[in-house]
């Protein structure tokens, strides 16, 4: 099921039927662990082009994230997996303690899959801010604690027109969406669709980390 960039929605299907699709999601898995496609989405469309299978069912990008989180694991070992985990988690919760800090706002959430501790397909880590705080003065903030200059870009939402501005931070990428403080009512529904999608608060994020640490800690 296609999902939109400020994260995914919770409902994905997992068990295909037809393997000819589980094919699809195996060989987009490649395409991007290779490079070749930057995005799940268009992973999937040339994947389902080489294999001459656009016409059958398409996997959703859950499950090609699945194949790409296996073959990751393969790769490097689970421990060293689990690190690369908690480096870009650890950005996440650097960003967000920042905004907490610096940016009067009502709600701060990290969404989508890396709410769940899922950081697989080279997405950016999407953030939202509940503030009435512009974009420019949340970018100056950034800058002023050493970030590079933040990009600057909108999107069109279900809720209007939101500006975001989106950090690097080594080969992790931040985007944090700036939505007024009237929205907080939807801070748990995708941007896009309205459907629930997956979410967790700084505290939340930091007892996430703290979790997995101990896990790393344990023989």
């Amino acid at each position: 099921m296609p999902v939109d960039p400020q994260g995914d929605a919770i409902h994905s299907s997992v068990g295909y039927r037809d393997p000819r699709t589980e094919q699809i999601a195996a060989t987009a898995a490649q395409l991007l662990a290779t490079g070749v496609a930057d995005g799940v989405g268009p992973a999937v469309r040339l994947a389902a082009e080489r294999l001459g299978l656009r016409h059958v069912q398409q996997p959703g990008f859950g499950r090609v994230r699945q194949h790409l989180q296996a073959m990751s694991m393969a790769a490097v070992g689970q421990k060293a997996y689990d690190a690369d985990v908690r480096r870009i988690l650890g950005v996440a919760e650097e960003v967000m303690t920042v905004l907490d800090g610096h940016v009067e706002h009502v709600g701060l959430l990290l969404s989508g899959r890396a709410a769940a501790g899922c950081v697989d397909g080279g997405g950016a880590l999407h953030i939202r801010i509940y503030t009435r705080e512009p974009v420019s003065g949340i970018a100056a903030v950034f800058v002023e604690f050493g970030y590079d200059e933040p990009r600057f870009s909108t999107v069109e939402s279900r809720l209007g027109r939101l500006g975001c501005v989106t950090l690097q931070d080594g080969d992790v990428e931040a985007a944090v969406t700036r939505c007024v403080p009237d929205m907080i009512a939807s801070a748990r529904e995708n941007l896009f669709s309205g459907h629930p999608v997956r979410s967790v608060d700084l505290a939340g994020l930091r007892s996430m980390l703290a979790r997995m640490a101990r896990d790393a800690a344990s023989p």
